[in-house]
């Protein structure tokens, strides 16, 4: 069990720890749910938990401040590369690419302690709202969740980072001249978050709040994280083991994984998790898949192949042999993530390739995207 437990590690561990800038902390008074007009009844508890994941959403999607730049791209030039033609990227995209991001060069954390400080008001004053106990179990869950997921995502990425417990409701508060703690007590904090504070059978269903499955899922990339990278020992192999053996519960693998992304049901039965609020947006981390107009032939633009601004990525050479190879041995797969063609509009129409996972409604000019974030199976 333990060599299958340390193979699936390899799958989950993309992010590794970095120092963490030691300039001004910007860490904003973003609670705008205060105690004087907040916190009366139990309407506006139902009211605040979703205004976590909406800050949520908009950090891990918007910008470049997202999951694939501190995750997948930095799998490095084996899977990825700049612009198919004009070999464009900005040097954030390089270093992410080639792992060399620096505190100089990171992008900033600010919209992540938004979420963290809706999150951290829920907690502090869930139980003035006379609401009923299990709508404050539930409230509390999904704002235990959210912040350990945060943190989470702060300690793996920059290290030492502030670790605010209470929402900023006042500059005079300690909160707003916050000090970096160590990243050892930060992955305590994202623990007791997780295994004493959340209450996982409390999340309920709902794919666009935490969920049971969700929670599971998180606790066991937590302790194999912990496991890999901060040798905490067998008890967190253990710990990973427990919970992906309860996140099976909830497993529901659909037959045709194309509708795994079906871009018109996010919620679908394979997703455990899913940050989608918008259909009519132009931005979101695929769009720097897209190809800009004038490269591509007349005839084949957002037919089929989508069309922005600027592309800033693309798959590899070698990655996209490998895909072939495994397409021309039945791999149905392969085209749910690759597209590929001789649309260039070069006198030689050499191929283009693109990303061909949630390329968004392309039946106007330019590709309209639904900035989503999904965990799925």
């Amino acid at each position: 069990m333990k060599n299958i437990l340390k193979s699936f590690c390899l799958l989950i561990v993309c992010t590794a720890a970095f120092s963490a800038c030691h300039k001004d902390l910007d860490i904003p008074y973003d609670n705008a749910l205060s105690r004087s007009n907040m916190w009366k009844d139990a309407s506006d508890l139902e009211q605040s938990v979703p205004g976590i994941y909406k800050r949520m959403q908009a950090y891990f999607s918007e910008a470049e401040c997202n999951v694939f730049y501190f995750g997948e791209t930095r799998v490095g030039d084996f899977m990825w590369g700049p612009s198919l033609e004009s070999k464009v990227q900005d040097n954030f995209k390089i270093a992410c690419r080639h792992n060399t991001l620096t505190p100089s060069n990171t992008i900033g954390w600010s919209g992540l302690y938004s979420t963290i400080d809706q999150a951290n008001a829920v907690i502090a004053h869930a139980a003035e709202c006379n609401a009923s106990q299990d709508r404050l179990d539930w409230a509390l869950s999904q704002a235990y969740f959210a912040r350990a997921f945060c943190y989470f995502h702060a300690a793996r990425v920059w290290g030492e980072v502030p670790l605010n417990l209470l929402p900023v409701e006042s500059t005079t508060q300690e909160e707003c001249y916050p000090k970096q703690k160590s990243a050892a007590e930060v992955y305590q904090q994202v623990e007791t978050d997780l295994v004493q504070n959340c209450k996982p059978e409390k999340l309920g269903s709902e794919k666009y709040f935490g969920t049971p499955a969700a929670y599971y899922t998180l606790l066991a990339d937590y302790a194999l994280w912990m496991y890999t990278t901060r040798n905490g020992g067998d008890r967190y192999l253990d710990m990973a083991e427990q919970a992906i053996n309860k996140a099976k519960n909830y497993s529901n693998v659909l037959d045709d994984y194309a509708k795994v992304f079906d871009r018109t049901n996010k919620k679908n039965n394979e997703i455990i998790f899913s940050l989608a609020l918008s259909a009519s947006n132009t931005g979101g981390y695929q769009i720097y898949f897209c190809n800009p107009s004038n490269l591509i032939a007349s005839a084949y633009r957002n037919n089929p192949v989508p069309i922005s601004s600027t592309q800033w990525w693309s798959y590899s050479q070698g990655f996209v042999d490998i895909l072939k190879a495994s397409e021309a041995k039945g791999d149905k797969r392969v085209a749910t993530n690759l597209g590929y063609g001789p649309y260039s509009s070069a006198a030689d129409h050499h191929e283009i390739t693109w990303c061909n996972k949630l390329t968004g409604d392309m039946s106007s000019r330019t590709t309209t995207l639904s900035t989503t974030v999904m965990a799925t199976w």
